[in-house]
């Protein structure tokens, strides 16, 4: 079966399905997962959409590739469709190989015609970085603060496709709802360092990134494991 007409060359498997209950309108929201057919690799292209059915006719409202892993068992992307909300649940990239992959999510609502990316965004901090640094500008803005989102262009651009390390983590504030990471370019002498806030994975929230750590926020030991960054987070 081929998901894509614009990509012959692609067969595509049906991996995740769900169907929404009809509404007053008579539409039905339906979310499905494709996987390009490759034995070569744990990281073949898995693709989501979201149709909506109205009578005989079928439009698309959202079509997007994810860099999620094959999982060993059960579907590699689950689909959940709840009212306007659609929902795909996955084992995602952190764009590092050390931590490689963890817990991820892609949350829609669907207003009107289009597909609104929406809370959570990411299960993990790290993941929540790897998502801040691939979204939309527009969808930045909305989970960043000001002064972090002038400066994720040029974190961008310092990436480009270079690799990285895990330099500190660390807890921030009285309540300790602050987090600090850093990580280190293979290419570069200065760290990044991300401070985001929020103890669950709906309020992550980007507040800054700069190059200096704070001597006050109290670090991890690192050499215990990515726990910090890569544990999956309460909703």
């Amino acid at each position: 079966m081929n998901a894509d007409a614009t990509e012959p060359e692609f067969a595509f498997y049906l991996s995740g399905l769900d169907v929404g209950s009809q509404s007053s309108a008579n539409e039905r929201i339906v979310a499905t997962v494709w996987v390009a057919s490759n034995c070569t690799s744990t990281w073949n292209g898995k693709r989501i959409l979201i149709d909506r059915l109205k009578r005989s006719s079928v439009e698309q409202v959202l079509e997007r590739d994810l860099n999620a892993q094959d999982r060993d068992h059960g579907e590699n992307v689950a689909a959940r469709v709840e009212g306007r909300f659609v929902t795909f649940w996955y084992r995602g990239a952190t764009g590092d190989g050390d931590l490689l992959s963890g817990p991820a999510v892609a949350r829609y609502q669907i207003i009107g015609n289009h597909a609104v990316l929406a809370s959570p965004v990411a299960l993990t901090r790290a993941g929540f970085i790897y998502e801040w640094l691939r979204m939309s500008d527009a969808d930045a803005r909305r989970w960043s603060e000001p002064s972090a989102e002038a400066a994720r262009r040029t974190v961008i651009s310092a990436l480009g496709g270079h690799g990285f390390e895990w330099e500190r983590v660390a807890r921030c504030g009285e309540h300790q709802k602050i987090w600090e990471i850093a990580i280190r370019l293979d290419n570069s002498d200065a760290p990044i360092v991300f401070r985001i806030s929020g103890s669950r994975a709906t309020e992550l929230r980007m507040l800054a990134v700069g190059t200096t750590v704070s001597p006050s926020c109290g670090p991890e030991d690192l050499s215990r494991g990515l726990a910090g960054v890569g544990d999956e987070l309460p909703w």
